[in-house]
């Protein structure tokens, strides 16, 4: 006797005629949760060929990334293209960076014709520094993501705009490096 169900109108997923529906399409915030797995699997030995390759998957051939932010002497805008953008990436990690990745909360998405823009007002990059001590950094702000609506689905433009920064330091390491620690049992 077999356990399959004879009903013809329903198809296992794990059957042989099992069809989707609908077209599969992939949502922006998991671009970005793939376009994070891809960072995090990357080598010290990562060379031009894996970071071009990296931006190739993930950014358009006339893609741009700007970041915006405030500075004593005023506020700042840097834009560069997509032939860049795989040396921005690789130069975050030369610097002492070990581990980058982009939270994302409470994004809105719009569809366009030929585009879909995910604006997110509370976008968190967090850093995880090495050298010269353990640190970690993070950098807050709104991130506005223009994709492609195609299969592919990769980012046309990149607007990420700092608003603050946070470093976290491990208590142990500033007990090293700072002798004046505050004994916070002897005050009274």
């Amino acid at each position: 006797m077999s356990s399959t169900p004879h009903d013809p109108f329903y198809s296992s997923p794990f059957g042989p005629f099992y069809r989707r529906h609908t077209p599969y399409m992939v949502q922006p915030e998991y671009r970005i949760y793939e376009m994070n797995k891809r960072l995090q699997s990357r080598t010290e030995e990562s060379d031009n060929l894996w970071w071009d390759a990296f931006a190739t998957e993930f950014f358009e051939d006339d893609a741009t990334l700007t970041l915006s932010f405030c500075l004593e002497d005023g506020p700042k805008r840097y834009t560069i293209g997509r032939t860049l953008i795989p040396r921005y990436f690789s130069t975050v990690f030369e610097g002492g960076v070990t581990d980058l990745y982009y939270i994302l909360k409470h994004s809105k998405e719009s569809f366009h014709n030929s585009s879909i823009t995910v604006d997110c007002d509370q976008c968190t990059m967090v850093t995880q520094h090495g050298k010269p001590m353990f640190t970690k950094v993070c950098t807050e702000g709104r991130l506005i993501l223009e994709f492609t609506f195609d299969d592919l689905m990769r980012i046309k433009a990149w607007h990420f705009t700092i608003r603050q920064y946070r470093e976290l330091v491990p208590r142990s390491i500033l007990a090293m490096h700072i002798p004046e620690v505050i004994n916070w049992s002897g005050v009274g």
